[in-house]
């Protein structure tokens, strides 16, 4: 177990051979910024992670090995009609 850290370590419940319950919090906003009779251009940020916590999804897994949650990450969207 050495070649793990002690965080992915505390999220894993070894006596039922399961990776602890865990939740993200994701933050979406989006507006319109001009529209006509046939165009429109709108604006949507995303934030996913916004907690920056460390998500342990799979421990060891036979084919997969440890998988780890995305740390937090931000897009915007700029979408234009016509």
């Amino acid at each position: 177990m050495h070649q793990f850290g002690d965080r992915i370590l505390s999220r894993v419940d070894f006596e039922s051979g399961r990776v602890r319950p865990t939740a993200t919090l994701d933050a979406s906003a989006g507006f319109v910024v001009a529209k006509a009779k046939r165009r429109a251009l709108t604006v949507q940020a995303d934030v996913r992670n916004l907690t920056n916590r460390l998500n342990v999804i799979n421990f060891a897994g036979l084919f997969s090995g440890t998988a780890l949650g995305a740390p937090r990450s931000a897009a915007v969207r700029l979408r234009a009609e016509f």
